[in-house]
């Protein structure tokens, strides 16, 4: 398998068939984003509909198998990427709210709605 453990093989049926469409999951799809202690991430992306889940899938050495996922936009590159970066804290949130609260926070905001032209 493509970028897959022997474990992921095992405990894949999890997460076996799309949430979207229900097409089923070609396992060596499936990206391992990070794999500790038991417990791996996996990025899955449908070949038919483009959506994606992001799972953690849990094996026991007798098969048993739980599965948490989420559907969602990002592709498995944006999961490696922010895996790498410090998380967003309370003053992070805090000292952007400052940061628009004043003037220059309109101009801030005037030039993200250009960008993404919002009307």
């Amino acid at each position: 398998m493509k970028n897959t453990s022997h474990f992921l093989e095992e405990h894949f049926h999890a997460v076996a068939a799309c949430p979207l469409c229900r097409k089923k999951y070609d396992p060596l799809e499936a990206r391992i984003i990070t794999a500790e202690d038991g417990v791996e991430l996996v990025h899955v992306e449908c070949q038919r509909c483009h959506g994606a889940i992001v799972a953690t899938i849990t094996g026991e050495a007798g098969g048993a198998t739980s599965m948490m996922g989420i559907v969602t936009d990002l592709s498995s590159r944006d999961l490696f990427r922010l895996r790498a970066r410090e998380p967003i804290i309370a003053d992070d949130v805090l000292l952007f709210h400052t940061l628009l609260s004043k003037d220059r926070g309109q101009s801030f905001l005037h030039t993200i709605e250009e960008e993404i032209h919002i009307d």
